[in-house]
This record gives structure tokens, C-alpha cells and sequence, in this order.
């Protein structure tokens, strides 16, 4: 069963419920790819992939969706930051720092979602570096060269290296398990029925 996923839902939504359903379809071999949100509808609508995990919402009568989590906003800094001082973060203090972001064309919803943010409140996003992944993206924040804004706390972090803030703001990410309508097999109604029960602890 071929699967789609974001950065967002790979470090810690997508393996939880690749886990669960594992256990109990042992039958069932998941290919996990990662892509974006827009490539992964395409993708679905092609019939190229089954099922995949996209941030954000669309609307597509061909598709069908189902929340399986929602993100609160964090900011995600080096220990030696001033800013770790504080219990969470506003966008006011946001914008007097310089951020490490993903590229738009790696991130194009997140991006989109942080920059909306930002103009909600007034200000505008002030980006010192990109990096395609998050793996740069957190290597340039280790070295100081400035602060990102993510979902989580990446589950493969250790605190004595990144230092997580929660961001003062409504603005959410809510991700979405996706299929193609007319191509609902058995073994994606099993993996969509894991997937919301995993969702209670992401909700």
C-alpha cells in the first residue's frame, strides 16, 4: 500500500500509525514516501499513490479526507537562546528574530500557514536561512543562526540540543489522511480506521 507523507507528520503522527496497523495487518507492506502536500493530492488523483497524510485543507470531489491530528505552532531554538527564559513565545517576539525556515518549495503549506500567521498579527516574517529538510533546518538552529518555527518537538531531538517554546497564537496545522474516492480497497479502510483511532492522542 503505497503512502504519502510531510515532514510534519513523519517524525511522529505517520510512524505511530504505521506501528499500530502493522500489528495487526503484518500481511500488509506500507510504502512510505515523503512528499508535499500539493504533489501528494496529485499523486492520489493520478492513482499513483493510495493514501497520503497532507497538511491543510482543499476541496476535491474526487477526494476524501479525514483529520487525524492538529498541530499547535512552536518555536524551536538553540538552549544558549535568550528566548528559552520565557514559557512561550509571541509573535511580536517572533518577528525582532531572525528565522531558519523550510524553502517554498519543499514547504509550501507549512510556509504558507507560518507567513499567515505572521500577517494576522501585523508583522512580517524575517527569514536569515533555508534549508530543504528538517534536518538542515534544525542543524542551523544547533548552530545559532537563528530560531524555526515547527509543530513539535521533533521525537528524534535530544533537549540538551533544541529547546521547545509554544507560540502565543490560534493558528493551527491540522493534517489529513486523503484517498481517492472510487479506490477505497480493505486494506485502506483497516489503515483509515487505525488512523483515527492513533488521531485521539494528535486531536
Amino acid at each position: 500500500m503505497r503512502v504519502g507523507y510531510t515532514t510534519i507528520g513523519g517524525h511522529a503522527l505517520v510512524p505511530d500509525i504505521a506501528r499500530e496497523f502493522r500489528r495487526s495487518n503484518p500481511e500488509v507492506r506500507l510504502e512510505l514516501t515523503y512528499m508535499t502536500s500539493p504533489v501528494q493530492r496529485d499523486r492520489i488523483l493520478q492513482d499513483e499513490i493510495d493514501l497520503g497524510f497532507l497538511d491543510g485543507q482543499f476541496q476535491s470531489s474526487e477526494i476524501d479526507t479525514l483529520p487525524v491530528a492538529r498541530h499547535r505552532l512552536m518555536a524551536l531554538m538553540s538552549p544558549e537562546h535568550p528566548l528559552t527564559t520565557k514559557a512561550s513565545i509571541t509573535v511580536e517576539e517572533l518577528a525582532r528574530e531572525k528565522l531558519v525556515m523550510g524553502t517554498d518549495f519543499e514547504w509550501p503549506t507549512f510556509r504558507r500557514v507560518v507567513v499567515n500567521m505572521f500577517q494576522q498579527s501585523g508583522h512580517v516574517m524575517s527569514v536569515a536561512q533555508e534549508a530543504s529538510s528538517l534536518t538542515g533546518i534544525l542543524g542551523l538552529v544547533t548552530a545559532g543562526m537563528g530560531l524555526t518555527v515547527f509543530t513539535r518537538m521533533p521525537r528524534f531531538c535530544g533537549r540538551d540540543a533544541i529547546v521547545a517554546r509554544p507560540i502565543v497564537t490560534d493558528t493551527t496545522v491540522v493534517t489529513h489522511l486523503a484517498w481517492r474516492r472510487k479506490g477505497m480497497s480493505d486494506a485502506m479502510r483497516r489503515f483509515a480506521d487505525t488512523s483515527k483511532r492513533v488521531s485521539e492522542y494528535y486531536m
